[in-house]
């Protein structure tokens, strides 16, 4: 990011928003906005066109599209956050996003990290995986994806959660077992005891590095309902 902002020159600029600054910068997996216009009331975004439309309709999340080589693109950084120069956290009395995502040291502590995003992007993971969204619940109830996902890993039964249409000739059950490890790691309730994004990508690219054994997750079993405001400004249920 400080590379494609110049080291957040004011020259790339845009302004301030809720979160903080707001710069331009292009990258391969953002959807790029060509262009505005405002008229009177009408105000309109021009971006270019994303014909494999959102993940929504098989994951929660709509902010990631598809292009036509179904490369990832993501389209929303409306709650984005900035952790100041050489810091690997901040504090935040405002806690917004999607409930399911967050990291459990976001909404109980006011923490946020560079290990947030790790937490989210295991989750997603995980739903990849499974072919199932967050927001279900299974067997006697009292799991969450999360949980459901350790339960079958500590019982030996990992390849259950492997959504069918993956099983094809170009996959292997090693490698099924390798996602799900990695998604458990993501997804640890410590935030010291989850991989870095730079050692997530190492995993996933290079099938000889050695995984450690995941702890439990955390949100593992339903809780009493609660709530939060996600990025739309709308009331997110969890359980």
């Amino acid at each position: 990011v400080s590379t494609a902002t110049n080291k957040f020159s004011d020259a790339n600029k845009l302004g301030e928003g809720g979160f903080g600054p707001v710069y331009k910068v292009q990258h391969k997996n953002l959807v790029r906005l060509f262009g505005c216009c405002i008229d009177k009331d009408e105000k309109i975004l021009i971006y270019e066109y994303i014909p494999n439309k959102s993940l929504d309709f098989f994951l929660f999340d709509y902010n990631i599209l598809l292009d036509k080589d179904m490369n990832p693109k993501i389209s929303d950084f409306g709650i984005a956050r900035i952790c100041r120069g050489n810091e690997l956290q901040a504090n935040t009395g405002r806690i917004v996003g999607t409930y399911r995502y967050v990291s459990p040291e976001y909404p109980i502590q006011g923490i946020f990290s560079i290990k947030s995003d790790v937490f989210s992007f295991g989750v997603l993971l995980l739903e990849i995986v499974s072919g199932k969204k967050t927001t279900g619940f299974y067997r006697t109830y009292s799991f969450t994806l999360l949980g459901y996902a350790w339960d079958l890993w500590t019982s030996n039964r990992t390849l259950e959660l492997i959504d069918p249409i993956l099983e094809d000739e170009y996959s292997s059950k090693p490698m099924h077992l390798r996602y799900v490890n990695i998604a458990l790691l993501c997804v640890q309730e410590s935030a010291d005891d989850r991989p870095t994004m730079n050692d997530v990508v190492s995993m996933l690219t290079n099938e000889a590095a050695a995984l450690l054994p995941p702890k439990q997750p955390a949100f593992s079993y339903v809780r009493n309902t609660v709530t939060s405001t996600s990025s739309t400004g709308k009331t997110e249920e969890a359980r």
